[in-house]
């Protein structure tokens, strides 16, 4: 789990692959790791205010993402807006919140609900890092097309097959 969490961090920071949802989630495990080394275990309550301010940083990235030119019409706009900025990634991340972390809580401690809660937690972790990889290739790949260099233009006996991406004589 620390090794995911270190990994979250250096995909939050690193230049090409600039992730918030991976800097929000090894927050929120580096505070629940340093909480629980000051003060002791932690409640289920205090782990769920972990959550729901992980939470908030997610959808503040999406809302930072989104960038809107004109003002919002009215609330159903805004909500709107709001609904569709997250990432496929970040709304698989805020299922698992709902879907596996939070009846997580309500289980009663012991191993089974250890593993449900670190299953949940290292799924988040790949998601966010996959979710920063394929950020990372397609930066790359974009960069690689557009240092490339042109084609030479086409002469007079030179054609183009539709479909065919070099020129055909």
């Amino acid at each position: 789990m620390l090794a995911a969490a270190v990994a979250s961090v250096v995909l939050c920071f690193w230049k090409g692959f600039r992730n918030a949802t991976c800097g929000a989630l090894a927050l929120a495990y580096f505070a629940a790791e340093g909480w629980y080394w000051i003060d002791g275990p932690r409640t289920v309550g205090d782990l769920f205010m972990l959550d729901v301010v992980t939470i908030l940083l997610i959808t503040c990235k999406t809302i930072a993402r989104h960038p809107r030119i004109e003002p919002f019409r009215d609330g159903i706009d805004h909500l709107a807006a709001f609904l569709a900025a997250p990432t496929f990634a970040d709304r698989l991340i805020l299922g698992l919140f709902i879907l596996a972390v939070w009846p997580a809580y309500f289980m009663e401690p012991g191993t089974a609900r250890w593993f449900m809660l670190w299953g949940a937690t290292i799924a988040q972790f790949i998601i966010a890092g996959g979710e920063s990889l394929h950020n990372y290739a397609l930066h790359r790949r974009e960069a690689k097309s557009l240092s490339k260099e042109p084609e030479e233009p086409p002469g007079p006996y030179r054609i183009a097959w539709a479909g065919v991406e070099t020129w055909q004589t």
